[in-house]
């Protein structure tokens, strides 16, 4: 059986996913944004754990310096994503570890929710675009994890609208509740599904998407 570090299995499933459509896992491109640890609920670290590289962006810097510390072969990067052109952002990080965000809707939803901030940070911003062509030299990667609370779907979008179509794509799905079973975020599903993206695996939390054309000139060969 193979080992997983993601919540849920998610990265199992998108290494099987790769290795059908002929990247071998050593050899994966991943850009991992909202990274939060090395190891634990991270859905790249068993890519590097065989070989592969890639770019892991986290705007916590606390986060950051474990992975420096513990995956020295990857990129590491302190910065929060934007679609403007802003120099820096406000981050907000509340006394659940797992729990920060850069937007402040979502900021008082948590507050609303009964946790409190931790710290508040101005940190640096890059955009997607920037992202792609100052560290992975313009070229897209093979393998998207993003989970940046309030501001995935918005990242995503500025992805496509830059030209950036990553093969395959593990993105949170579930809206985060503190009790109870939260909403699926079908905003987030409707924006895959209109920029050419198959739904591969869902494992409720998490949705794994393969970039369709790929996928059905690999499987659906006349």
């Amino acid at each position: 059986m193979k080992r997983s570090y993601s919540q849920c299995g998610e990265d199992v499933i998108a290494d099987f996913l790769l290795n059908a459509l002929g990247i071998s896992s050593r050899s994966v491109r991943y850009l991992d944004i909202g990274c939060h640890h090395p190891k634990l609920l991270n859905n790249t670290f068993l890519f590097y754990s065989k070989g592969a590289t890639g770019v892991c962006v986290d705007a916590n810097p606390y986060h950051c310096a474990e992975f420096s510390n513990d995956r020295p072969n990857d990129i590491v990067l302190n910065s929060a994503m934007s679609i403007g052109l802003e120099s820096s952002i406000p981050f907000w990080i509340m006394d659940s570890d797992t729990l920060l965000t850069t937007d402040k809707s979502v900021f008082e939803f948590y507050v609303n929710q009964g946790y409190k901030l931790k710290e508040f940070l101005e940190v640096p911003c890059c955009t997607a675009i920037s992202l792609v062509d100052r560290f992975l030299g313009g070229v897209c990667p093979d393998l998207l994890s993003i989970d940046i609370e309030g501001a995935d779907e918005s990242v995503l979008s500025d992805f496509f609208a830059s030209g950036i179509y990553p093969l395959v794509i593990i993105v949170e799905t579930l809206e985060f509740v503190k009790s109870g079973i939260g909403r699926k975020r079908v905003e987030i599903c409707k924006l895959m599904n209109s920029n050419g993206y198959k739904l591969y695996a869902d494992t409720f939390i998490n949705s794994i998407y393969v970039l369709s054309d790929s996928f059905e000139a690999k499987f659906n060969r006349s």
